[in-house]
C-alpha cells in the first residue's frame, strides 16, 4: 500500500503485484 502511494500507481501495481494486491490509487 506504501508503494502505491508514490508516482503512477498502474505502473506500481504491475511491477509489485505480490507486495499488496491493491486496486490503484489515483
Amino acid at each position: 500500500s506504501e508503494l502505491y502511494e508514490e508516482g503512477p500507481n498502474e505502473a506500481n501495481s504491475d511491477l509489485i503485484p505480490s507486495v499488496d494486491p491493491e486496486p490503484p490509487i489515483h
